[in-house]
C-alpha cells in the first residue's frame, strides 16, 4: 500500500511539472500564477505598476510637448503680427501721411487686431491652449464684455452678489471696484425707499479716476443700473452689509489665468501653458496707463480713426462728477476751426451749478447777478454778487453770496462757494452781466428747469375734511403772467385725480387723499417740477442745457438751450458760433475770395445784422454790420461791410467788399484773415452762402441728470501721428514679452524632449528587468518539458514492472 501511494504521488508531481512546463511554453511566461514563484510574483507586480506609471508619464509629457510646441509656434506668429503693426506705426508716426491715410490704416490695424484674437483662441484637440484651466472657453473675444458675476471679497458679511451685463463702449479694458455704502435692513427688500447704494470707482479712458455713487432700487437683472460706458450692474434679492466689496472687469479675456503643470516623474512638475496675461499683459489701468497689447492697439486704432480735423461729429468728454447712471454724451457737428477755437463746455441746467441732490435743489430759485456787478468773468479782482431765494419751510427768503472771494477766486467746480444754508454752488466758466438770470422767463429752479408758472400754494379755507362741493378747500397761489407774480385762488371739491382743478395758465392740480387732519388752514406747498433722469428729454419733459464758449472778443460767454428730443435728426444750433463754410478758411489762409449769388432779399431776411471778424497783425477785431431788408440792396450790404471794417484797416488795402456782375464779392487782401458770425438777419444765408453751423445732438434714447457736464475739448481727435509715436516703444515692450515667452517655451520644450527620451529609456530598462523575472527561457522550458515527459514515461514503466509481479514470483 505504501509503495502505491509513493508511486502515485511521484507520478502526480511529474505530471504537474510537465503541465507547468507546457503552460510556460505556451504563454512564454515563467510566472503564470503567484504559486509559480511568490517572491518573483511580487517583483513582477511592482514592475507592472512601474510600467503603467511610465506609460502615463509618457502620455502626459507627449501631450504637454505638443501643447508647448503649438504654443511656441503661435507666440512666434503673434510676434510676427506685432512686427507688421510696428511697421505701420512707424509709417503713421511720420508727418508724410495724411489724416485720410491714417484713417485708412485703422482698418488694416483692425484686421491685425482680429488676427491676434484668432491666434489667442488656438485649439489643440478641442482645448483652447491660452485659456488657463478653462480650456472649454475661448481665451479672448473681439468685443470687450463686462464680467457676468462680480467677484466678492472673501470678507464680505452680506450674502448678496452683484452681476454685470451690457454692451461695453469704452476704448480700454477696465476694472471696477464697488463698495456697499448703505443697504436695506436685513430681511428687507431693495426698494426706492430702501435702495442699495454703491460707491463705484474706476479709471476711465482718459486716465481719470471716477469715484461716484449709484442707487439700485430694485433687485434683479431687469432693474440693472448704468455705471458708465454701457456697463450695467444688478443686485440680488438678498442681504448686503455696509463695506461689502466687489470687483468687476470689462475686457477681452474670457478664460482664466491659471497655470497648468505636467508630472514629469514623482515629485517633479513643470508648467507647460501660457495665459493671456503672460502673452498680452494684464488688463485694466495700472501704474499710470494701459500696458495690455490689445488695449494699446485698440487705443491706436481709435486715434487713427479720429485723426484729422474733418469728422461727421466730434464727441464731447464727460465730466468727472456726472451721474454714472445717465448715458447722454453730446455730439457736436461743425468745422474744426470753429469748435476748437470756441473751447465749448456744456452742462445740464443753468450757468449756476451744484452737485447737491434734488431735495436740496428744490429749496433754491431765482438766482440773478446783482445790478452792481461790473460785468465780465468773476475772480478775486472782479467779485460777483449773486442774489437768490431760499425756501425756509414757510416762505421764500432773499439771500446773496459772492463769487470770487477768499479761496474761491473764479469759475468752475474747483471754485465752489458754500451758501449760508449749506449748499455748495459754482458758476460756469463764462462772463456775466448785471441782471443775468439763471434762465429767463418764467423764473427757474437751481437745476435750470423752468419752474411752473404757479407756486406758493396755501390753504386759506377748509370747512370740511374731505372737502365737498358745498364745503370746498380754498387754495391761494401765485401765477407768473410774464412779468410778475399775480395772486390767484381756486376751490378744490374733493381729493384724488377725479377731483382735479384747472389753474391759471391751464395747469391741472389734484390733491391726494390722506387720513383726516393731514391738511390744515395755513399749510403751504411748492410745485417745483424737475427733469426725470430715468427718461430721455421730450416735449413734456424738457431739459435745459447751458453752454459756454470763447467769443471772438476773447471772452467766454454762455448761452442756453432746451433739449426736447434725442437722435441725430434732432440737432440743436449753438448760437454765437455760426460760420459760413465759404469763409471758414479765413483763419488758415491770408486771402479769401467769395462770390455770392444774388438772391431776392425777401421774407427769409429780417432786420438785424451780422459780424465780420478781421485779423490783421495777430489782432482780431469784431465789426457789426446792420441789415434792413426793406431798404438794403446787395450794394448796400457791401457798403455797410466796408463802412464798418475799412476805417480801421490799412487804407492802402482798399475795400474788402464790392459788387461785380450782380454778385457780392468779399475779398481779403494779403495780410488779412477774416470770417463771419452771428447772422441774426439771415441775409448771408439768403445770398446763397453755404451755411456751416455748430450744432449738437444726443444719441437716441440718451438720458441725463441735473448738472451733468461735458467738455468739447477735441483732445481725442487729430492725434494719429502723436499716438503712433507713443505706440512704438510700447510695441517693442510687447514684442520683447512675447520673445521672452518664446525663449522660455523653447527651454521647456527641450526639457520635455529630454524627459520623453528618459522615460523611453526607463521603459526599456523596466521591460528588461521584467523580462528577467517574468519571461521563460524557451530552450530551458523545452528541455525541462522533455525531461518531465521522459521521467513520467520511465516512472510509468517502472511502476508497471513492479506492480505486475505476484508472491509466486518469489517462491
Amino acid at each position: 500500500m505504501t509503495l502505491y501511494r509513493q508511486t502515485s504521488l511521484h507520478l502526480t508531481r511529474l505530471r504537474e511539472g510537465q503541465l507547468k512546463m507546457s503552460e510556460q511554453y505556451s504563454s512564454g511566461m515563467r510566472i503564470n500564477q503567484p504559486s509559480d514563484d511568490s517572491l518573483g510574483s511580487i517583483i513582477t507586480q511592482h514592475a507592472h505598476r512601474r510600467q503603467e506609471e511610465l506609460a502615463r508619464y509618457g502620455e502626459n509629457v507627449k501631450y504637454s510637448l505638443s501643447w508647448l510646441q503649438q504654443s511656441i509656434s503661435i507666440v512666434d506668429s503673434m510676434n510676427q503680427e506685432l512686427t507688421q503693426l510696428k511697421g505701420k506705426a512707424e509709417q503713421m508716426a511720420t508727418g508724410t501721411y495724411s489724416a485720410d491715410q491714417r484713417r485708412a490704416t485703422a482698418a488694416a490695424a483692425n484686421a491685425r487686431f482680429q488676427q491676434l484674437i484668432s491666434l489667442a483662441n488656438t485649439e489643440l484637440s478641442g482645448n483652447h491652449i491660452f485659456s488657463g484651466s478653462m480650456t472649454d472657453k475661448k481665451a479672448a473675444s473681439l468685443v470687450m464684455r463686462p464680467d457676468e458675476v462680480a467677484t466678492g471679497h472673501p470678507t464680505n458679511a452680506g450674502e448678496g452678489g452683484l452681476y454685470g451685463s451690457g454692451d461695453y463702449t469704452g476704448v480700454y479694458s477696465r476694472t471696477v471696484q464697488m463698495t456697499v455704502v448703505s443697504s436695506p435692513p436685513a430681511g428687507t427688500d431693495i426698494s426706492a425707499a430702501d435702495p442699495l447704494v454703491l460707491n463705484v470707482r474706476y479709471v476711465d479712458d482718459y486716465g481719470r479716476q471716477i469715484d461716484s455713487e449709484v442707487e439700485i432700487e430694485t433687485a434683479g437683472a431687469g432693474a440693472a443700473v448704468h455705471i458708465g460706458d454701457g456697463i450695467l450692474i444688478a443686485a440680488e434679492d438678498k442681504d448686503y452689509a455696509v463695506g461689502d466689496t466687489f470687483t468687476l472687469s470689462a475686457g477681452y479675456y474670457e478664460g482664466n489665468q491659471e497655470l497648468m503643470d505636467v508630472n514629469l516623474s514623482w515629485d517633479n512638475r513643470m508648467r507647460y501653458n501660457y495665459t493671456m496675461e503672460m502673452l498680452y499683459g494684464a488688463q485694466g489701468y495700472s501704474k499710470g496707463g494701459w500696458s495690455n497689447t490689445l488695449d494699446l492697439l485698440a487705443g491706436w486704432e481709435n486715434a487713427l480713426t479720429k485723426d484729422g480735423k474733418v469728422h461727421d461729429y466730434f464727441e464731447a468728454v464727460s465730466n468727472l462728477h456726472n451721474n454714472l447712471t445717465t448715458t447722454a454724451l453730446p455730439k457736436v457737428t461743425g468745422e474744426w476751426a470753429d469748435i476748437s477755437s470756441k473751447q465749448i463746455e456744456m452742462n445740464v441746467g443753468g450757468p449756476i451749478q451744484t452737485y447737491g441732490d434734488d431735495e436740496d435743489l428744490a429749496l433754491y430759485r431765482n438766482f440773478s447777478i446783482d445790478g452792481g456787478y461790473a460785468g465780465g468773468v468773476p475772480d478775486e479782482d472782479n467779485p460777483m454778487n449773486i442774489t437768490y431765494e431760499w425756501w425756509d419751510g414757510a416762505a421764500w427768503q432773499n439771500r446773496s453770496t459772492v463769487i470770487g472771494v477768499n479761496a474761491f477766486t473764479g469759475t468752475g467746480s474747483e471754485n465752489r462757494v458754500v451758501l449760508a444754508e449749506g449748499l455748495e454752488i459754482f458758476v460756469a466758466n463764462a462772463a456775466y452781466q448785471p441782471g443775468d438770470p439763471q434762465v429767463g422767463d418764467p423764473p427757474v429752479s437751481l437745476d435750470g428747469f423752468q419752474l411752473s408758472p404757479v407756486h406758493d400754494f396755501t390753504i386759506t379755507a377748509m370747512p370740511a375734511d374731505p372737502p365737498t362741493e358745498a364745503n370746498p378747500m380754498t387754495l391761494s397761489y401765485e401765477y407768473w403772467d410774464g412779468s410778475a407774480w399775480v395772486n390767484q385762488s381756486v376751490d378744490v371739491t374733493g381729493y384724488d385725480e377725479e377731483n382735479k382743478v384747472t389753474l391759471k395758465g391751464g395747469w391741472e392740480l389734484s390733491i391726494p387723499a390722506t387720513p383726516p387732519g393731514t391738511y390744515a388752514v395755513g399749510d403751504t406747498y411748492q410745485f417745483n417740477p424737475t427733469h426725470n433722469q430715468s427718461s430721455e428729454p421730450s416735449q413734456t419733459d424738457p431739459q435745459t442745457i447751458t453752454y459756454t464758449y470763447k467769443g471772438a472778443d476773447g471772452v467766454r460767454h454762455y448761452q442756453m438751450m432746451t433739449v426736447t428730443s434725442t437722435g441725430e435728426d434732432e440737432k440743436l444750433l449753438l448760437g454765437g458760433m455760426d460760420r459760413f463754410s465759404s469763409l471758414t478758411g479765413a483763419y488758415e489762409a491770408d486771402s479769401i475770395t467769395a462770390a455770392l449769388d444774388t438772391l431776392s432779399i425777401g421774407n427769409e431776411v429780417e432786420v438785424g445784422g451780422f459780424q465780420v471778424l478781421v485779423e490783421q497783425g495777430g489782432v482780431e477785431r469784431v465789426f457789426n454790420v446792420s441789415v434792413d431788408p426793406t431798404t438794403d440792396s446787395i450794394t448796400d450790404l457791401a457798403n455797410n461791410i466796408n463802412a464798418a471794417v475799412n476805417p480801421t484797416l490799412d487804407p492802402n488795402l482798399g475795400p474788402i467788399a464790392s459788387v461785380e456782375d450782380g454778385k457780392l464779392k468779399i475779398e481779403a487782401s494779403e495780410g488779412i484773415k477774416f470770417g463771419m458770425a452771428n447772422d441774426t438777419s439771415g441775409a448771408l444765408e439768403a445770398l446763397g452762402m453755404d451755411y456751416a453751423q455748430v450744432s449738437v445732438y444726443f444719441d437716441e434714447g440718451a438720458v441725463m441728470d441735473d448738472f451733468d457736464a461735458w467738455d468739447v475739448s477735441l483732445e481725442q481727435y487729430n492725434q494719429g501721428q502723436e499716438k503712433s509715436q507713443e505706440l512704438l516703444p510700447l510695441l517693442d515692450q510687447a514684442m520683447t514679452r512675447l520673445l521672452s515667452h518664446s525663449a522660455d517655451g523653447g527651454s521647456r520644450q527641450n526639457r520635455l524632449e529630454v524627459r520623453v527620451q528618459l522615460l523611453a529609456d526607463d521603459k526599456l530598462n523596466s521591460d528588461e528587468r521584467l523580462k528577467d523575472h517574468e519571461d521563460a527561457d524557451p530552450a530551458e522550458v523545452v528541455t525541462n518539458l522533455k525531461m518531465y515527459e521522459i521521467m513520467y514515461q520511465a516512472s510509468l514503466q517502472a511502476t508497471a514492472s513492479l506492480t505486475s509481479r505476484t508472491l509466486a514470483d518469489y517462491l
